[in-house]
C-alpha cells in the first residue's frame, strides 16, 4: 500500500489587544518576543502588523537611545512625555538606526511602536539614556557631531529644500545650560502655530550650521527666534526678566542671547571664548574625576577659580574636521557647584576636545588642552 504522510507545518499568530496605560497595544505577530523593564524595553519578530506599547519609567531627565531594524515594511516609533505624543524616528525595510533622539524628564514615558502594515524580520531596543555612558564608548553615535549631509539629509529631511522666497525661521531652545536644540522652517508673515512647533526636531548647532549652508541666502535673511519648549524644565536667560527691569535693558539682553545664538550658527570659522561654556555666578568648588575612573580631586576658594579661568580662557574652535566619535582616550569630567546650588559638568577629552553637558564638541589646541593636567598637578 503506498502511504502518503502529509506534514502539516503549524505556525504560531499570535493575536493580541492589551492596555498599557493610556495607550494601547494591538497586534497580531509571528514569532514575537518582547520585554519592558522600567528603563529598557525591546521587541523583535518574524512578522509583526499593529501596535505596541512600552511603559518606561525616568528617573531624571535625558533621551532615548535606540536600535531598529527591519527587513522589509515601514514602522514609526513615538514617545509620550507630559501627555503629548511626539515622533522618535521612522523606519524602512532594508534600514538599520542607532542613534538617541526626544527628550525625557523624571516620570512615565510612553514608547509606541506602529508599523503601516506587516513588517518582517524586525528588532527594536529603547533606553532612557541619561549621558553616563556617552565618554567611555566613543563610537557611541550619541556623539552625533560629525555627519555627512547625506546623513543629515536622513536624519532631518524636513529641513532641507525648503522655499526661501521669505527667508529661514531658525527656531532654537535650551534643555539645559548651553545646550541648544534647533529647528528651520520657511519664513512666513504668520507666527507659527503651537503644533507646527510641536513637530520641529532638534538639532544641534553643528548640524543646524551644517543645513543652513545647503541655503544659498544672506545671513540677514536668516531669523533667529528664541523658543521655549513646553517640555523643557529649563528655563533659558532669554526669558528671564529682572524685578522692575527697564524695557531697553530687557531688549539689549535679548538682542545679545540672539547674536550669541547667531554666532554659534554662522561664525564657523572663527574662535570663540572657552567663557562660552560656563554659566555666570560664583563657584563654589569643583570636583574633577576620570574616565576610565582612576583620578577624583576636589578644589574650592582659589584653587576652583583657577579651574574656571583656565576654561573661560580657552580658545575654543568651532569649525574642525575631526570627528571625536573616532577618538579615544581618557576624560576629564570637570563638574562645577555654584553658589546658588546649580551644577554645570564640562567633559574634557583627549587634549582635543570640550564640552559642556551635552552641548556642541569644541576643538582645543594641544598646548592649551595639556595645561588642564599641569595645572592639576600645581593644584593637588
Amino acid at each position: 500500500m503506498k502511504k502518503t504522510i502529509t506534514l502539516l507545518i503549524l505556525t504560531i499568530l499570535l493575536l493580541s489587544i492589551c492596555a498599557c496605560g493610556k495607550y494601547g497595544s494591538k497586534y497580531k505577530a509571528v514569532g514575537f518576543v518582547h520585554s519592558n523593564e522600567s528603563t529598557s524595553a525591546s521587541m523583535s519578530f518574524s512578522s509583526f502588523e499593529g501596535i505596541m506599547v512600552f511603559k518606561l519609567k525616568s528617573a531624571n531627565e535625558g533621551d532615548i537611545k535606540f536600535h531598529a531594524k527591519i527587513e522589509s515594511g515601514s514602522a514609526t516609533v513615538y514617545y509620550d512625555v507630559y501627555g503629548n505624543k511626539l515622533k522618535l524616528f521612522s523606519i524602512n525595510g532594508g534600514e538599520e538606526l542607532n542613534s538617541h533622539e526626544g527628550y525625557v524628564d523624571s516620570g512615565t514615558v510612553y514608547v509606541i511602536v506602529e508599523t503601516e502594515g506587516e513588517c518582517k524580520n524586525g528588532d527594536f531596543r529603547f533606553d532612557l539614556n541619561y549621558g553616563g555612558d556617552m565618554f567611555i564608548d566613543q563610537s557611541d553615535t550619541k556623539d552625533d557631531v560629525w555627519r555627512s549631509e547625506t546623513d543629515l539629509r536622513k536624519k532631518f529631511p524636513e529641513y532641507y529644500d525648503l522655499s526661501t522666497f521669505k527667508g529661514l525661521e531658525v527656531y532654537v531652545w535650551q534643555m539645559a545650560p548651553e545646550s541648544y536644540s534647533f529647528g528651520v522652517m520657511a519664513g512666513t508673515n504668520r507666527e507659527k502655530t503651537l503644533e507646527e512647533l510641536w513637530k520641529l526636531k532638534g538639532a544641534t548647532a553643528v548640524e543646524m550650521r551644517d543645513i543652513l549652508s545647503s541655503y544659498d541666502i544672506p545671513q540677514e535673511d536668516i531669523a533667529i527666534i528664541p523658543w521655549q519648549n513646553p517640555i523643557s524644565s529649563y528655563i533659558g536667560e532669554y526669558w528671564i526678566r529682572e524685578k522692575n527691569e527697564a524695557p531697553e535693558v530687557t531688549a539689549k539682553r535679548e538682542q545679545e542671547y540672539i547674536e550669541r545664538i547667531r554666532s554659534l550658527l554662522f561664525d564657523s570659522d572663527a574662535e570663540t571664548e572657552g567663557a562660552l561654556l560656563l554659566k555666570e555666578g560664583a563657584i563654589k568648588n569643583a570636583s574633577i574625576t576620570s574616565l576610565p575612573e582612576g583620578y577624583a580631586y576636589s578644589f574650592d576658594g582659589e584653587a576652583a577659580e583657577r579651574i574656571t579661568d583656565y576654561i573661560s580662557e580657552l580658545n575654543l574652535i568651532t569649525d574642525f574636521s575631526e570627528n571625536p566619535n573616532e577618538y579615544a582616550g581618557m576624560t576629564w569630567v570637570i563638574s562645577l557647584q555654584y553658589e546658588t546650588g546649580d551644577v554645570l559638568t564640562i567633559y574634557h577629552f583627549g587634549n582635543l576636545f570640550i564640552r559642556a553637558e551635552d552641548g556642541p564638541w569644541y576643538k582645543m589646541t594641544y598646548e592649551e588642552a595639556s595645561r588642564f593636567s599641569e595645572l592639576l598637578n600645581e593644584l593637588i
